[in-house]
C-alpha cells in the first residue's frame, strides 16, 4: 500500500495537525505494510501556482507545463492520499490550495453529469480503489460554524471517497501542560488508523471518541485567552499570572476534597497569587488574599519549567527548587486537582494490588508452625494458594508470587521435620531479604501497594519512590530484628505467644509507616 501525505501546514513538522496525521499513519502501519511519502508544501522552493493555461488538457494531456516539485506522480500512484493542514480563514492554507489546483492534469476536460445531477470532469486515471483522508485542526472550540467551507470543497472534489478527522481545539496539542489529555486523543487517532487499514472506514464508536471535546468550552476559551502575550496591551498579564490562569482552567472539580487556598510566591518576580479552589471552580486572585492552606515558594522560571514538563515537579522539590508551607496534602493531590487526563471505564476497572496477598502465606506460617510444625505447614500451603486466588480481584505483583512460593517451600521443609525453632526465624530472614533486595531495584516493594492511594503514575514520582524505599528498608530491618527475637522466644515457655507478639510489633510498624509516608514528603518540601 502506498500513502501520500500532503502536509499543507506552514509549520511543517511542528504542525499540530501533522501530529494527528503521524498517529493515524502509525495506526495503519500497525495493521498492514505500507510505504509513506510526505510532501511538505511549505518546504518546497519550487512549486508554481496553476495559471489556468489548460495545456495539461490540450497540448500535453495529463502533463503540466511546469516541471517542479508538484507530487503529481506520487498522487496518481498512491492508494491513500492524506491531506493534512490546519484551518486557515475557514479553508485551507494557500500552498495546500495550490497543490489541489495543480491536480488539474488528473482530470479530463470533458464535462459529465453524475448520478446526483452534478457537473464534473471525469478522472483521467483509474481511481476506483483510491481513498482520501482529510485531517485538519483549528483554533476554535467546535467543528460547527468553522469547517463547513472546507467540508463543502472536499465534498465537491472527492464526493463519498474521503474520510475526515476534524479536530477543533487543535492549538492545545502544542501545550506541554496538556499532554496527558492530548495523548488520550492521539491514542484514539491511532485506533482510527487501525480501523481504516482493516475496514476502509472509521467505526462510529471511534468517530464519537474523536468528536469529544478535549476540554469544556469555558476551560478552552480561558486557556486560549490566557496564552496570548500581547506587547503593548495595557491589560497585559505577567507570565506567572497567565500560567496560573491556565492551571485554573484545567481544574478538575471531580477530584475536589475540600476548599483550598493555594498560594504561589514567585520570589524572583516579587509576585504573589492565590488559587481559590472550591467544589465548583478555581479562580486566580492577585489581591485581597485569604489565609493560605498551602503555599509554594519558587522562582517563575522553575514553575514554568515544571508546567512545561521540562523538569519533574517532585524531583524539583527534592532538589530544593521550591518549598512548601502549610498543608502538604494539597501537593499530593495536585496532579488530580489539575489533571488533564480523562479517567476512562478501563481506568476505573483496572485491578489494584493488595498487600494481603503478600503477607497471608508468611503470617500463616509464623502463627501456625510454632503451634504445630505439621498442621501449621499444611495451613501455610493452603493460605499460599488462596493468596494466589487474589488474582481474580486484584493485580498480583512479582513479590506476591515470590512470597507464595517461598512460603510453600518453607512449609514443605517443616513437614519433613526440620526444627521449627530454627525454621521460623529463617522464614523472617528470608522475608526480610526479599524486602531488602527490592530496595536496590528501581521500584521498592512497598511502592507497588501504596501506589493504590495515588495512581500508577506515582511509580515515576521520585519523592514517592524514595519515601517507599526508606519504608521498605525499615521493614526489612524490622524483619531481621524479629528473626532474632523469635529465635530466642521459641526456646522459652512463651513459644505459643510468638505470633501474638510479632503481630503487636508489626502493628507498631504499621502506625510508623502511616506517619512516615506523610511526614517525609512534607519534611523534604518544608520551607525552612
Amino acid at each position: 500500500m502506498k500513502i501520500l501525505v500532503i502536509n499543507g501546514s506552514p509549520k511543517v513538522q511542528n504542525s499540530n495537525t501533522i501530529k494527528l496525521t503521524n498517529e493515524f499513519i502509525r495506526g495503519i502501519q500497525n495493521k498492514t505494510e505500507c510505504s509513506v511519502t510526505t510532501f511538505n508544501a511549505y518546504e518546497s522552493g519550487n512549486l508554481h501556482d496553476c495559471i489556468g493555461c489548460f495545456t495539461c488538457w490540450t497540448k500535453t494531456p495529463g502533463r503540466c507545463i511546469f516541471s517542479d516539485d508538484m507530487p503529481l506522480k506520487e498522487y496518481i500512484e498512491a492508494d491513500i492520499v492524506i491531506w493534512s493542514f490546519p484551518l486557515y480563514c475557514f479553508g485551507m492554507p494557500s500552498k495546500a490550495k495550490c497543490v489541489m489546483d495543480r491536480l488539474l492534469p488528473t482530470k479530463k476536460p470533458t464535462i459529465m453529469i453524475d448520478d446526483s445531477g452534478r457537473n464534473l470532469h471525469p478522472s483521467r486515471y483509474e481511481v476506483s480503489g483510491k481513498k482520501y483522508i482529510l485531517i485538519s485542526t483549528c483554533g476554535f472550540y467546535e467543528v460547527e460554524n468553522n469547517f463547513e467551507g472546507l467540508i463543502k470543497q472536499f465534498d465537491l472534489v472527492y464526493g463519498d471517497t474521503y474520510t475526515s478527522i476534524l479536530c477543533p481545539e487543535g492549538e492545545l496539542f502544542s501545550v506541554p501542560q496538556l499532554e496527558g489529555r492530548c495523548k488520550e486523543y492521539l491514542e484514539g487517532v491511532v485506533l482510527a488508523g487501525e480501523e481504516y487499514a482493516v475496514n476502509n472506514k472509521i467505526s462510529r464508536k471511534t468517530q464519537n471518541l474523536l468528536s469529544e471535546k478535549l476540554f469544556s468550552r469555558k476551560a478552552f476559551i480561558d486557556m486560549a485567552n490566557a496564552s496570548w502575550d500581547i506587547k503593548g496591551d495595557p491589560n497585559r498579564l505577567s507570565k506567572g499570572h497567565r500560567i496560573l490562569l491556565q492551571m485554573a482552567a484545567i481544574y478538575n472539580k471531580h477530584n475536589y476534597k475540600k476548599d483550598i487556598v493555594l498560594e504561589f510566591n514567585f520570589s524572583d518576580q516579587d509576585e504573589t497569587y492565590q488559587l481559590w479552589i472550591d467544589r465548583d471552580k478555581c479562580v486566580v486572585v492577585d489581591n485581597d488574599f485569604r489565609d493560605f492552606t498551602t503555599k509554594i515558594s519558587t522562582t517563575l522560571d522553575v514553575w514554568l519549567d515544571i508546567s512545561d514538563g521540562k523538569i519533574s515537579g517532585p524531583q524539583a522539590m527534592m532538589d530544593g527548587l521550591y518549598k512548601v508551607s502549610g498543608d502538604f496534602d494539597t501537593m499530593m493531590d495536585m496532579d488530580k486537582l489539575f489533571s488533564t487526563k480523562t479517567h476512562t471505564v478501563s481506568d476505573s476497572n483496572k485491578k489494584k494490588t493488595n498487600m494481603s496477598a503478600l503477607l497471608i502465606p508468611f503470617i500463616t506460617f509464623w502463627v501456625g508452625v510454632p503451634l504445630s510444625p505439621f498442621y501449621g505447614a499444611l495451613a501455610t500451603i493452603v493460605a499460599a494458594f488462596l493468596a494466589l486466588l487474589f488474582a481474580i480481584k486484584f493485580r498480583l505483583t512479582t513479590y506476591d508470587y515470590i512470597c507464595a512460593c517461598s512460603a510453600i517451600l518453607l512449609a514443605i521443609v517443616s513437614i519433613n521435620g526440620f526444627d521449627s525453632n530454627i525454621l521460623v526465624p529463617i522464614s523472617y530472614i528470608i522475608f526480610g531479604i526479599i524486602w531488602l533486595v527490592s530496595c536496590f531495584l528501581k521500584i521498592p516493594l512497598t511502592a507497588y501497594y501504596s501506589v493504590n492511594e495515588y495512581g500508577d503514575e506515582y511509580l515515576s514520582n521520585p519523592l514517592f519512590v524514595k519515601t517507599n524505599r526508606i519504608l521498605t528498608l525499615c521493614w526489612s530491618v524490622a524483619y531481621f530484628i524479629v528473626a532474632i527475637i523469635v529465635y530466642y522466644t521459641l526456646l522459652t515457655e512463651f513459644r505459643a505467644g510468638t505470633g501474638i507478639m510479632t503481630t503487636v510489633f508489626f502493628g507498631f510498624m504499621g502506625f510508623y509507616t502511616k506517619w512516615f509516608k506523610d511526614y517525609y514528603p512534607a519534611y523534604v518540601a518544608k520551607e525552612k
